[in-house]
Parts: structure tokens; sequence; C-alpha cells
């Protein structure tokens, strides 16, 4: 996964006439999920769990999922495939 850093604020505030508020925004540390596939090269269909930060979830390879960190991803892959079988999972970077 690479890192980036992505910040995120909704605010809605209520408030009196002559209230003040004070804030302080805090960045969310993202990381960038990337599945790919070997025999076949692309076109396997992955299901993923839990949505991404961008509301994105099942791919097919070759794709990308952004994180905040500490999030537990599931990514489920057919057995068989055009070209190929599931052997396992490879960890690395692009």
């Amino acid at each position: 996964m690479r890192k980036a850093l992505a910040v995120l604020c909704i605010l809605v505030l209520t408030l009196a006439v002559g209230s003040t508020v004070s804030l302080a925004a805090k960045p969310v540390t993202a990381y960038t999920l990337t599945v790919a596939s070997q025999n076949p090269a692309s076109g396997v269909a992955i299901t993923v769990s839990p949505l991404d930060r961008n509301g994105a979830g099942n791919g097919t390879t070759q794709f990308t999922r952004s994180y905040a960190a500490n999030t537990v991803v599931t990514l489920t892959a057919p057995a068989t495939s055009t070209g190929g079988s599931f052997v396992k999972w490879l960890k690395g970077t692009a």
C-alpha cells in the first residue's frame, strides 16, 4: 500500500447569534491498495469489503482502493479464472 495524506471535513453548526467556535482539523492518513493478477494479467473479478473512502467496492484486476489507516480489508478471489487457478496472495509494492 502507498501512503497518502487526505483531509475530510464535514461540519454542520447551528449557533446562537454572537456565539464563537474554535476548530482544529486533524489529517487522515490514507493508504492506496493496488489489486492485480497474474495469469491472467487482468480481468479477474475480486470481491472487496468494506467499501473504500470513495465508496468503491468490488473490482476487476488491476484496480486500486483508498483506505484510512488501520482499516481491515477483505479480498476474495475466485478459485479459477480464465488462464489459471488461484494460488496465493502476494504482498509487495508496485
